[in-house]
């Protein structure tokens, strides 16, 4: 019917980020997200929606992502499936330097911006960080480096007329 759909995801009865949370947070999502529902609350819930921790929030962001790519599936255009490139490449050929990748790996391959994805020896230099040490990086740099859009002017013009029709309500005798 094409109408929105409404379900609980993302949410943990962990009381701290550990595997559980991420765990029950991922199953959630996943389940959701098959069943077809696309209004999604109650992710970064904790300790059975007594608390929402901002840890939690952006650890279920990141699964989000990766759910998405999933639940998109693999497509069998001709295009994707590239029949002609495959022959010419063939066998024990080799696809990074190929157009068709580079103009459509990144739509195909999700890239996660918490998970790692680097050799162990690239993790160490880096200085060994675990995923809840990268998750509150992550918060930092939100805090200290996001700047919202504006609202339009109008929208702010209608707003103050709310809160000035609220108030004469309020206070009226």
């Amino acid at each position: 019917m094409g109408l929105p759909t409404w379900g609980l995801a993302g949410a943990t009865d962990s009381k701290v980020l550990d595997a559980q949370a991420g765990a029950e947070a991922a199953f959630h999502i996943m389940a959701q997200g098959l069943s077809g529902l696309n209004l999604i609350h109650d992710v970064g819930y904790m300790d059975m929606s007594m608390a929402c921790g901002v840890e939690q929030l952006v650890l279920g962001d990141e699964i989000i992502g990766m759910a998405k790519r999933f639940l998109r599936g693999v497509e069998f255009a001709p295009n994707q499936i590239a029949r002609g490139l495959l022959a010419e490449v063939g066998p024990g050929g080799e696809f990074l330097s190929q157009v068709h990748t580079f103009e459509n790996f990144r739509r195909e391959l999700w890239q996660p911006t918490i998970f790692t994805r680097n050799p162990i020896a690239t993790w160490k230099a880096g200085g060994k960080k675990d995923t809840e040490q990268r998750i509150r990086e992550k918060i930092r740099s939100i805090v200290e480096s996001h700047q919202p859009d504006p609202l339009p002017g109008s929208v702010l013009d209608n707003l103050e007329r709310i809160k000035a029709t609220g108030e004469k309500r309020l206070t009226a005798r």
